[in-house]
């Protein structure tokens, strides 16, 4: 199994997927995508021509993994707003630090089928410094990785 695949954070790729699959047929119209990229920061005129880049089946509508492919090659400038936005959603109390708790239950809120130890191994993974929580530069650092980008604060 690739990198990619195993990483909670494509979960929440999957989330957002599902979230606005409005119709729930298991694919985005590009309506459902335009709404997806705008809140992964990409801007409004360049919705178009992404669009038609990631619509490879040419069917007028993505499925899961042609959306994955699309997040995945986001240019840097969207994946520091795609990164930001994942933030936010952990970071329940709003003070740039995630605790454990507000990962584990971003998790379990969002139906990841992922053990307690296996949380609470990723969560250690990420807090590069061992004070208990996530910063916005490990985190950043921890998203970046997943999508096979380097991350230079």
């Amino acid at each position: 199994m690739s990198k990619l695949s195993e990483s909670p954070l494509v979960n929440i790729i999957k989330t957002l997927f599902i979230e606005v699959d409005v119709n729930h047929n298991g694919k985005l119209d590009e309506t459902e995508f335009g709404q997806a990229m705008t809140q992964l920061g990409l801007a409004k005129e360049e919705l178009e021509s992404v669009w038609k880049s990631v619509d490879t089946s040419g069917d007028g509508e993505l499925e899961w993994s042609e959306f994955l492919a699309a997040c995945v090659s986001l240019p840097l400038e969207q994946l520091d707003s795609s990164a930001e936005i994942v933030y936010k959603m952990m970071d329940k109390d709003s003070n740039r630090a995630i605790e454990f708790k507000e990962f584990k239950n971003f998790l379990v809120s969002h139906k990841f089928n992922i053990e307690d130890n296996d949380i609470r191994k990723e969560f250690n993974q990420i807090d590069m410094n061992e004070n208990n929580t996530l910063e916005w530069e490990e985190f950043k650092c921890k998203f970046y990785s997943v999508f096979n980008q380097k991350y230079d604060p």
